[in-house]
């Protein structure tokens, strides 16, 4: 009998290869806009593109978007929707360590098992419903990491 566990893969979505179509943008864009992005966007730390609404840079390197959207916000022309999103979202060390900080001290009951604590506020761990039911384990991903550690052990010797 084979106990080798079968390996933790993360899902992620497959990169382009091709422009979609008006449909199929459509279709994505509503469905998973992250299956929007080429190849290039996951191997340049930055892209520039031509659209409709003229120029884009799309920045995916850590550093790049820290500078453009955390440090330097105000010398960077954003879309007014996307800053309101992504301003609770983006912080700085001292404000994402608020809710730990906030949480150690006062130790508020839990209301519910399927909640994180965000802002000081309880909120729900699954966005979406279909995030609520995996085929992985907490089993399966110790297995998959012991087998990495394991892995990079021996590469390492």
């Amino acid at each position: 009998m084979d106990t080798t566990p079968t390996p933790f893969v993360p899902p992620a979505p497959v990169p382009r290869t091709s422009p979609p179509s008006l449909f199929e943008l459509i279709r994505i864009v509503y469905r998973n806009p992250l299956e929007l992005w080429g190849e290039p966007s996951y191997n340049e730390p930055w892209i520039s593109v031509s659209g409709a609404g003229g120029p884009l840079v799309i920045a995916n390197d850590p550093g790049l978007i820290r500078h453009i959207l955390v440090d330097n916000a105000r010398n960077y022309k954003l879309a007014t929707v996307r800053q309101k999103i992504l301003r609770p979202i983006l912080r700085n060390e001292a404000s994402g360590a608020d809710t730990a900080l906030w949480l150690a001290g006062t130790r508020p009951s839990q209301p519910e098992h399927e909640l994180v604590w965000f802002d000081r506020a309880a909120r729900p761990a699954h966005v979406y419903e279909r995030t609520k039911t995996t085929k992985d384990t907490p089993q399966s991903l110790v297995a998959y990491l012991e087998a990495e550690l394991a892995r990079q052990a021996a590469a390492a010797a």
